[in-house]
């Protein structure tokens, strides 16, 4: 007979995964059961998963719920999610503060690689990601307002950011610059 063991959450390389565990009973004198079959299922990102990530879904909280959000709606977008954590653990590996990484990779191409399909006005460079370190997520979001620069990104006050209706967030502790958010935003076609 065939019972599942249970079900293990399992991230790597940014992309999120449930690893099931398929295993026979139980028998008298074995002392654990014997793995027969192991499936990799995919999790799904989706906008009330944003809302579930610790420090990065206070993060996302925070900036829908703020009056200076001039957007009707930002969802959560699994291809920017994966996007904004590569991002995150390179800038903590390399030890670098840019939106362009040390091979000459912008914040654009990591959401492209990662499956968001932007727009060709976009062109290279950066127009998807914001960075912010030091602090917890609401003084992170009132440094980034007090940007303006920053603010227009995030807060969606030009109209190509307002446009921008998805979102990916990465919330790191333990960088060397203090905790550190990677937040991407962006039209993912």
């Amino acid at each position: 007979m065939i019972k599942p063991l249970g079900i293990l959450h399992r991230a790597k390389a940014g992309i999120a995964s449930i690893l099931l565990l398929i295993c026979t009973g139980v028998y008298a004198y074995q002392s654990a059961p014997q793995a027969q079959y192991i499936a990799y299922l995919p999790y799904v990102v989706n906008e009330r998963d944003c809302l579930h990530l610790g420090a990065a879904g206070e993060f996302y909280g925070l900036l829908i719920a703020d009056s200076r959000q001039q957007r009707a709606g930002l969802n959560c977008n699994r291809a920017l999610m994966s996007a904004a954590q590569t991002r995150a653990a390179g800038l903590v590996a390399s030890g670098l503060w840019s939106h362009q990484d040390a091979a000459g990779r912008w914040a654009n191409d990591y959401a492209r690689a990662a499956g968001c399909n932007l727009p060709a006005v976009y062109g290279a460079g950066n127009g998807v990601e914001t960075l912010a370190a030091g602090a917890g997520p609401k003084a992170l979001l009132e440094a980034l307002g007090a940007s303006e620069k920053h603010a227009n990104h995030i807060f969606g006050r030009v109209d190509m950011f307002k446009a921008q209706d998805q979102i990916g967030i990465a919330f790191v502790d333990g960088s060397r610059w203090g905790p550190l958010v990677v937040v991407m935003i962006a039209e993912c076609e």
